[in-house]
């Protein structure tokens, strides 16, 4: 059944300690941003590679205005779906706690927020490795890399999140790596270097193309 609120608080979020907790056994995925319509987050991928995961299996949990949407679509490809469209912040920092990994198929992105959160929460990361997440998730570590084709992805991700020993060592991976989470400062300082370089480089052109004229 279909478990969706438009607010809530933290009792409104089951905690769940251990991987592979999800109702029978499932592997829980969680999808934490919110929906947009030109769907730049990936909305079309992710139905797509739901569609290619077994229901029986994986359930998901998405928190973000506009997910409840999503939660409709994939209630009907057969999937258990907790969804919240407005949750408190510091909920939705707990509730990283109530899924096994998170999924960030966004096909542009300057961070996202969800990833350090992720990051320093030690949630597994399955993403499209653009923005924070190149920084911060290393592939079969703390994570998965995303190729954005949904078929191969899928297998990757069962093969990954359905056995029990690969579910653990991710899990444990994300514990080892959750140290590497950044700050919105710091990434936007290393964005004004990396800028700060480029326009160096250009003035430096521009000065040895007048001197040589």
């Amino acid at each position: 059944a279909r478990y969706i609120r438009a607010r809530g608080d933290a009792t409104d979020i089951p905690y769940r300690e251990n991987t592979g907790s999800g109702k029978n056994g499932r592997v829980v995925i969680g999808v934490f941003s919110r929906r947009y319509p030109r769907k730049v987050k990936g909305e079309g991928y992710i139905y797509e590679l739901a569609q290619r995961l077994d229901p029986a299996r994986f359930e998901f949990v998405l928190i973000g205005k506009g997910r409840t949407y999503d939660a409709a679509v994939l209630e009907r490809f057969g999937f258990d779906v907790t969804a919240y469209e407005t949750l408190p912040y510091k909920t939705v920092a707990s509730a990283y706690r109530t899924v096994d990994a998170l999924l960030m198929s966004s096909w542009f992105e300057g961070g996202p927020a969800n990833i350090p959160e992720a990051v320093g929460g030690a949630v597994p990361v399955l993403c499209n490795p653009i923005g924070m997440a190149k920084d911060m998730v290393v592939d079969r570590e703390n994570g998965l890399h995303l190729s954005m084709d949904a078929g191969s992805d899928a297998e990757q991700i069962s093969a990954w999140l359905l056995d029990p020993a690969s579910r653990a060592d991710l899990r444990e991976g994300a514990k080892r790596n959750a140290g590497n989470a950044i700050t919105w400062a710091i990434h936007a300082s290393r964005v004004v270097d990396v800028y700060r370089e480029v326009l160096n480089e250009t003035l430096g052109n521009i000065l040895t193309w007048q001197n040589a004229s």
